[in-house]
């Protein structure tokens, strides 16, 4: 993907182990989306925040016991 590309989005988010979900509020000074998350990144952090915390039966395989 080219810097163009993200330039022209409507929305821009970045994952990690770190950061989980975290929207892109500017690329070079150009703000994207107000500087705000969008819809699509909204709802892929709230089902993010739901899986992990064992809230989605579907995906409980995914995690791991803390001891």
């Amino acid at each position: 993907m080219k810097k163009t590309d993200l330039l022209k989005a409507d929305e821009v988010f970045l994952t990690g182990t770190g950061i989980e979900i975290t929207a892109v509020g500017s690329i070079d000074q150009k703000v994207i989306k107000k500087g705000q998350a969008g819809p699509v990144t909204s709802e892929l952090q709230k089902l993010y925040r739901q899986i992990v915390r064992g809230e989605v039966g579907k995906y409980r395989s995914w995690l791991t016991a803390a001891y």
